[in-house]
């Protein structure tokens, strides 16, 4: 905690857990400790033993990851790339054996902010996991530096087939989005947000 309780809003709870599914995580648990020290948030109120907002922020963060759970868990993870938008971020100099994305069927073209890029795969199919990276000012939590993201307009390009649509799931709710001629794709990744892309071959 370094010395400070941090209580994440829905907005950063749904970006962990976003980051948490695009590197194929099987399960997610909520640390969950009643205190009453000063500036400690709580699920349940101490005193009135009523339930908080963050009991209803993590409830309805959960529900839109659960309503969608079985197409996820059909999925085998396969690595993460990213796409660099060209500021400085600490979360991407960071990474590791980052696969190149071309190899698993996808480019991104543009963006305006950082990306990373889980790699799924279902019987040869692919689906990709792009959450906004936003721009992590260190790589240490809790030090004080900055951590911004903006909503992201971001274009991917899909290795050549003949394609129907792509589904994209967005706080749990699937929409279909066109293929372009040139196979690309254009999709809105809101700040906080990741989405789950799944091309949809004819």
């Amino acid at each position: 905690h370094n010395a400070t309780y941090a209580t994440p809003t829905a907005d950063e709870l749904r970006w962990q857990m976003a980051v948490a599914m695009t590197y194929g995580v099987q399960n997610i648990d909520h640390y969950i400790y009643s205190s009453h020290e000063e500036g400690y948030s709580c699920m349940v109120d101490n005193d009135t033993l009523n339930v908080t907002d963050l009991y209803y922020d993590i409830k309805n963060v959960n529900n839109e990851y659960l309503a969608w759970d079985n197409i996820y868990m059909a999925y085998t993870w396969q690595g993460v790339g990213a796409y660099d938008a060209g500021t400085s971020n600490a979360m991407l100099s960071m990474l590791e054996n980052k696969l190149n994305l071309t190899n698993y069927g996808l480019t991104v073209a543009s963006s305006n902010e950082d990306l990373l890029v889980g790699v799924f795969d279902h019987n040869g199919d692919k689906a990709y996991m792009i959450t906004n990276a936003g721009s992590a000012g260190s790589s240490k939590v809790g030090d004080g530096k900055s951590f911004t993201t903006a909503d992201a307009t971001v274009t991917v390009k899909l290795a050549e087939g003949s394609y129907k649509c792509a589904a994209v799931i967005d706080n749990g709710e699937i929409s279909y989005v066109a293929v372009n001629a040139d196979n690309t794709v254009t999709l809105s990744v809101e700040a906080y947000e990741g989405v789950f892309i799944i091309p949809v071959l004819n």
